[in-house]
């Protein structure tokens, strides 16, 4: 949703302050960051330690994957703009995630979105 929400609210960019900070077990244990009256599993942590699965480097967590989905929806926007339609792209988006409070979590909707400009930018 970064993505729709950053179009939503005018913001350019995408700050992320950490990817690897692991536990002892990344593999086991997620809980990176835990808090007296809160956790917040795998905050921190975007990418595995990819020795301990037999991969030289890192390995993607799912939470990067679906950042980088929200930067594609994000750059479907861009391109709906530069081609004059980025009113009607903004009011798509806002169907799906007005700010950080107003966002759905519903799938096909969230598809149907994507769908919609997808297919607007497929036309000539």
């Amino acid at each position: 949703m970064q993505g729709f929400i950053n179009q939503s609210l005018g913001f350019t960019g995408l700050l992320y302050w950490v990817v690897d900070l692991w536990t002892a077990k990344p593999w086991e244990d997620v809980d990176t960051y835990p808090q007296p009256d809160a956790h917040y599993p795998g905050e921190g942590m975007l990418v595995y330690p990819g020795d301990a699965v037999g991969v030289p480097g890192t390995v993607p967590s799912m939470r990067l994957k679906w950042i980088r989905k929200g930067v594609e929806d994000y750059e479907y926007v861009e391109l709906l703009k530069k081609r004059g339609r980025g009113e009607w792209a903004l009011s798509i988006v806002r169907e799906v995630a007005t700010d950080f409070q107003n966002w759905s979590d519903d799938p096909v909707a969230i598809e149907r979105a994507r769908r919609k400009m997808g297919e607007a930018l497929n036309r000539p």
